[in-house]
């Protein structure tokens, strides 16, 4: 089996069934199979191995890997940053610049205490609300996994899946989660606890 094999071996043949399955999938770029696997083959292996499983989620987090990289090139957030402080300003839609817009004062909105509430945050849940079901998460995605991974989560790829799986349908309440990081880490918290549970049923 493969967690049988030492690292360097293991790596090569996942390196190798990654490349194998960005080629026979039609939703990903095959020029990008270099960095595909690159970006992956440093994954668990129990993640390597829904993404060998599941052609959708392998393009899906190949997006996702490329938004958090995009975004993480603008704010460079440090690693490991306590859920009390801010490793990033607030989120911007997927085609905005690095700049921020200007904020307002702040408000009530979904039950949440809005800190960083700005116009450009309404324009983005109005952007989600008109978008398809499938196309929202991507999005939401792109936004939540950099911030997850900067706040020095492990396995931040499942609890963005699992935050998402969950959240979703409540765009509002996740779209200013995005700029409440203690909040978010409350609800990654929770993630990982319910995640837990059910490795534990399992």
């Amino acid at each position: 089996m493969l967690s049988n094999l030492s690292d360097t071996s293991r790596k090569e043949i996942l390196a190798q069934k990654l490349a194998a399955a960005v080629a026979s999938n039609s939703e990903v770029d095959a020029r990008d199979t270099s960095a595909i696997v690159d970006a992956f083959v440093q994954r668990s292996l129990e993640d390597i191995l829904a993404l060998l499983s599941d052609p959708g989620l392998l393009a899906s987090e190949w997006d996702i890997e490329q938004q958090a990289n995009a975004h993480l090139q603008c704010n460079q957030p440090s690693v490991n940053v306590p859920a009390a402080q801010d490793p990033l300003p607030p989120a911007q839609p997927a085609d905005a610049s690095c700049s921020n817009s200007s904020t307002a004062a702040p408000k009530e909105s979904g039950g949440i205490s809005v800190q960083d509430y700005n116009t450009e945050t309404e324009e983005y849940i109005e952007m989600l609300m008109s978008q398809p079901e499938s196309e929202r998460r991507k999005k939401l995605g792109s936004k939540l996994f950099p911030l997850i991974k900067g706040m020095g989560y492990k396995d931040s790829t499942r609890l963005t899946v699992w935050i998402l799986a969950h959240m979703s349908q409540d765009v509002r309440t996740l779209a200013y989660t995005l700029n409440d990081t203690a909040k978010l880490g409350q609800i990654v918290s929770e993630a990982q606890a319910a995640i837990g549970s059910d490795a534990r049923a399992a």
